[in-house]
């Protein structure tokens, strides 16, 4: 029984790891602080201590999962938001450009939503997938729903 609750330690760890690896490729990764990706480091190692210090495969599950369905959408977004990087116009203007009369509305920075694509529900009628036509029409409808997401304005994540 220790051999196999070790055994899907590893595996997690793992997968933890692969995360790790797909939070590193999100755009604007490399441009944030230290000190933010030593706050995004501090957490992926306080989860897979977590996972290391459990003593039951439920446990070593539960954790995993509360990882994959909480803390890495968490994780994603804030280095997403973090990578934004928002353009400030000059407080003073250039002595040879006119002051225009008129200042613009300031306007609020539009609000992704980021949804997992674990939320993202095809319209499909069948409950299995038996032959090739089925895949085919399948992946259509979940492609149709990730662009029905897309148009929404909402980003996915995978």
């Amino acid at each position: 029984m220790k051999r196999r609750i070790n055994e899907l330690k590893d595996s997690k760890i793992v997968k933890l790891n692969e995360f790790r690896g797909k939070l590193k490729s999100i755009s604007g990764y490399e441009q944030l602080s230290q000190e933010r990706i030593y706050s995004i480091e501090r957490d992926l190692t306080y989860i897979q201590n977590e996972i290391e210090r459990a003593t039951q495969i439920a446990m070593i599950n539960d954790r995993f999962s509360r990882f994959e369905s909480y803390d890495y959408p968490q994780l994603a977004s804030r280095i997403k938001d973090w990578g934004v990087v928002e353009e400030t116009p000059p407080l003073i203007q250039p002595k040879d450009q006119p002051i225009s009369p008129k200042t613009p509305p300031v306007q609020k920075p539009k609000t992704v939503v980021t949804v997992p694509d674990s939320r993202v529900k095809p319209q499909y009628r069948k409950s299995f997938l038996e032959d090739s036509k089925d895949v085919e029409e399948y992946v259509e409808a979940f492609k149709a729903a990730l662009l029905a997401e897309l148009e929404k304005g909402n980003s996915l994540l995978v």
